[in-house]
């Protein structure tokens, strides 16, 4: 006796060709789908470009940062702004050692507190005001990544997006001032 199923082709099965049943409203339901993903893909594109890091300064307001800042304005900036608190490696003496290193618990999970020492590989030694500037200001990374849920921290954007005085007072103390006495 012959199998019942002589074709992989379901369309003949047991030698009687017979045609395949359409679902009604198949055309409709697969234009539907095509829909859903081309807005899906269209929203996840919208919502890319609404929340990339947009820093505070452009590139070509880097020269005007970079004119040297006034170092004894930037301590203050500095001890207003308590940076030693979080930055100052924890376990000595020294608040103006920031190799960073603090473990801070948030709600997104426990944060360790950047190295802000003016070493040119293990701190911020080869920022430019500039990066300063966005990473405070507005929370953007030198390579314009974001750093939130961390920064902008809200004390810092109330000081004014574009006076960027502190920030660069703030820059040429930590690598001229505070750094000189951290290495110390």
């Amino acid at each position: 006796m012959a199998s019942l199923r002589q074709s992989s082709n379901p369309a003949v099965w047991c030698g009687t060709p017979r045609s395949i049943p359409r679902l009604a409203g198949h055309e409709e339901s697969s234009v539907v789908v095509r829909a859903c993903w081309i807005v899906a893909l269209l929203g996840a594109i919208g919502a890319w470009v609404i929340s990339g890091p947009r820093p505070a300064f452009s590139q070509m307001e880097a020269a005007k940062l970079e004119t040297g800042g006034d170092t004894e304005r930037g301590r203050l900036v500095f001890a207003a702004g308590n940076c030693a608190s979080c930055h100052a490696s924890p376990g000595q003496p020294d608040r103006l050692r920031l190799g960073g290193g603090l473990a801070l618990a948030s709600p997104f999970g426990t944060f360790r507190v950047p190295n802000i020492s003016p070493d040119p590989v293990d701190g911020i030694g080869k920022w430019r005001t500039i990066d300063l500037a966005n990473a405070l200001l507005s929370g953007v990374s030198p390579d314009l990544a974001h750093y939130y849920p961390v920064l902008p921290y809200p004390s810092y954007v109330q000081y004014g997006c574009r006076r960027c005085a502190g920030s660069h007072d703030l820059s040429a103390d930590v690598t001229e001032g505070c750094g000189a006495r951290a290495a110390a």
